[in-house]
């Protein structure tokens, strides 16, 4: 089965526990996505640079 492909037994599963309910306090304990860093919101800004204008350590990916 292609890794794109949903079945109708994942489907039924999907139904089976949004029916169930959800518990939220387990939702949030999860952590997904990027962490914080710092109470306010954060701005994403794009900026285009030389190989010269880089840090080293942005080549080693640290």
């Amino acid at each position: 089965m292609p890794e794109d492909h949903v079945s109708e037994e994942m489907i039924e599963a999907w139904v089976a526990e949004a029916e169930a309910g959800y518990d939220v306090e387990e939702r949030k304990r999860r952590g997904r996505g990027r962490p914080g860093r710092g109470a306010e919101p954060m701005q994403v800004v794009a900026v285009r640079l030389t190989a010269e204008e880089l840090p080293p350590r942005s080549h080693r990916g640290a």
